[in-house]
């Protein structure tokens, strides 16, 4: 079983975990500069995505569905829905290899508040980048607790792997769940 987290940001990235919650890989969007202005390159993730997930018999997509906020460019709203809209289409891409044979692909989309909540991570800062940066911090924290020397050197400060990596962790908790429930 391999489970996968889709950060959708400006630094997003994906992060993978398996059924015990063991460090498998984790790895930061390409950006590139296209006319002045920072765009992700999601194709060399989209491969290393791929390369596990056909290998593997349960797979599941953890892609956080974000939206553009007050306040932010039309760009910005662009950026996440194209990120998503990628994600989107690689799930569903092995969830119909997966399925066709004897997997499991099962995709969840989860909003930022939702997987928060289950990690504690919440802010009392006033403003909204002060209150954004807040919470990056807090999931650096603890993707840091949960898989401690993967989490050094140049992942370090990178909240996008952080966020990645809690995603994945989040849909490890929450399909674990329901497949032991399924079997009371």
């Amino acid at each position: 079983m391999l489970f996968f987290g889709m950060d959708t940001g400006k630094d997003g990235a994906f992060g993978c975990v398996d059924e015990k919650c063991k460090f498998i890989e984790a790895m930061q969007n390409e950006v590139v500069k296209t006319r002045g202005k920072r765009r992700m390159q999601p194709l060399p993730s989209v491969v290393r995505v791929l390369n596990y997930a056909i290998k593997a018999d349960t797979v599941v997509f953890t892609i956080e569905n974000t939206f553009g906020r007050r306040g932010e460019g039309v760009s910005t709203a662009h950026d996440f829905g194209e990120t998503k809209g990628i994600w989107r289409g690689v799930a569903t891409c092995c969830q119909v290899i997966l399925e066709g044979g004897d997997g499991t692909c099962p995709i969840y989309l989860v909003t930022p508040q939702q997987w928060h909540r289950e990690f504690g991570i919440t802010s009392k800062e006033n403003t909204p980048r002060k209150k954004k940066n807040d919470m990056k911090k807090q999931a650096i924290v603890q993707a840091r607790r949960l898989w401690g020397s993967k989490m050094e050197g140049n992942m370090s400060n990178k909240a996008g792997i952080a966020d990645a990596l809690l995603l994945a962790e989040w849909g490890r908790r929450k399909f674990l769940a329901q497949l032991h429930g399924a079997k009371k």
